[in-house]
């Protein structure tokens, strides 16, 4: 990019291990009396179509080279992608430095992603009830849901989704079906709060794909 004005065209697409993520790339180094210029040097900064982090757990800590690395790339790209097959406690700091990597515009502080978090619990109780289908489930589903209505971001944002009267129509019906019970359970994981950023792929959705 220094040397061109522009990323080259010859690495339209490149992959960079982990290892190459330190200090050096970021700020530059001194080679004697030369200076190799690091990726903060460039000015401009080189734009990317797409930045994909595959083992984004990698750099959840924000304290590492690897995680400032790739907030560069992530700030000087159109759209990015984080993959991981690797579980993250979805209540701790970690998934809030994740998330705050890949949608900044959104999760702007803690206070933002604390909210936002807020009525999580009570959904994921409310999907389990569904799904174990027990003779009172829906009146179960009914009391987690109100729980996560009566949080601030519930009474704010969820109580005017769409969804969630729907949720509620599903409740008061009459129709105990199978169909009735998991379209409940796709609209309560639809409701869930992170569910824009998110996309959670199980072992069982899976099928043999895997082969």
């Amino acid at each position: 990019t220094d040397l061109d004005g522009v990323w080259p065209q010859n690495y339209s697409r490149a992959i960079l291990p982990y290892s190459l993520l330190d200090e050096s790339l970021l700020n530059g180094k001194q080679n004697g009396r030369k200076k190799q210029k690091g990726l903060l040097d460039l000015d401009p900064p080189p734009i990317f179509d797409l930045v994909i982090v595959d083992e984004a757990h990698a750099i959840r800590n924000t304290d590492t080279w690897a995680h400032r690395n790739v907030r560069y790339f992530c700030d000087n790209a159109e759209a990015v992608v984080l993959l991981s097959a690797t579980p993250i406690q979805l209540g701790n700091q970690d998934l809030f430095n994740l998330l705050q990597l890949l949608r900044p515009d959104v999760i702007t502080g803690r206070g933002d992603f604390d909210a936002m978090a807020e009525p999580n619990p009570a959904l994921n109780k409310a999907i389990e009830a569904a799904r174990a289908a027990k003779t009172d489930w829906k009146e179960r589903v009914f009391d987690h849901l109100h729980e996560a209505l009566t949080t601030a971001w519930g009474l704010g944002v969820l109580s005017n989704d769409p969804k969630t009267q729907q949720i509620l129509d599903l409740l008061l019906d009459e129709d105990e079906s199978i169909e009735a019970r998991l379209t409940t359970v796709r609209l309560l994981e639809k409701l869930y709060t992170f569910a824009p950023f998110i996309n959670r792929t199980r072992r069982r959705d899976i099928g043999n794909f895997t082969i």
